[in-house]
């Protein structure tokens, strides 16, 4: 398109000028349909440099009317961390068994959009090969780029895997969000202590005909 409007724009001119000899030499009609050429070739020139300019800008305001939504379920994050039990003073330095530290769960919202409403969270553990509720919690909401932090809950296992399962409202979608958690690959050393690893792929459900976290511990009993 550039190398059209680069020749109309040279020979638009050419003729215009052209024309002008011709009306002073071969006759005023003539003169007038060569310089009527050259004035429509300048013309289809400008035509063609704005129609570019426009078509952006229109395609640029369809763009800003979009409305980019993201996954529901995106918009919550858990961690679970076990603390390692602190030695009492002891002269005859016994070791201390790993289930007398604690655990401590997150729940938060990464605050890309809006607060979540209507919060119903819990804290699961596998215990002898049942998951047993080791807390839970209801909220009315949880702004955004915030979070709630329940700590000193007792520690079930030395090493084990457990499940943090969240219920809430997001701009009007019902949504849960089941996390799973493991310690068992992690530092014996350390008594098996730290910031627990996912386990699995989450559960996610919106919208759904079922209560995921109302249906636990069915829910996640399969997949721990």
């Amino acid at each position: 398109m550039d190398f059209a409007i680069a020749w109309l724009v040279i020979i638009g001119p050419i003729l215009i000028g052209l024309a002008g000899g011709i009306w002073y030499g071969s006759g005023r009609t003539p003169a007038l349909w060569v310089g009527f050429a050259g004035i429509v070739m300048l013309m289809i020139a400008g035509a063609l440099q704005l129609w570019p300019s426009k078509w952006k800008s229109q395609e640029s305001v369809q763009q800003s009317n979009i409305i980019f939504t993201p996954d529901p379920t995106t918009a919550v994050f858990t961690r679970v961390h076990v603390v390692e039990a602190v030695a009492p003073p002891s002269i005859f330095e016994q070791p201390i068994d790993p289930r007398l530290g604690t655990v401590v769960y997150e729940v938060g919202n990464l605050g890309w959009d809006d607060d979540m409403r209507t919060l119903h969270f819990s804290l699961w553990a596998l215990v002898s090969g049942q998951l047993v509720i080791v807390h839970q919690r209801q909220a009315d909401f949880l702004a955004k780029g915030e979070s709630i932090v329940i700590d000193n809950l007792p520690r079930p296992f030395v090493t084990g895997r457990m499940v943090v399962c969240v219920s809430y409202e997001f701009k009007g979608r019902k949504v849960n969000v089941v996390d799973f958690y493991t310690n068992e690959n992690m530092s014996s050393s350390r008594g098996y202590a730290g910031q627990m690893n996912k386990l699995r792929e989450s559960l996610k459900q919106v919208d759904g005909p079922n209560d995921l976290c109302r249906s636990m511990p069915g829910t996640a009993t399969p997949f721990i």
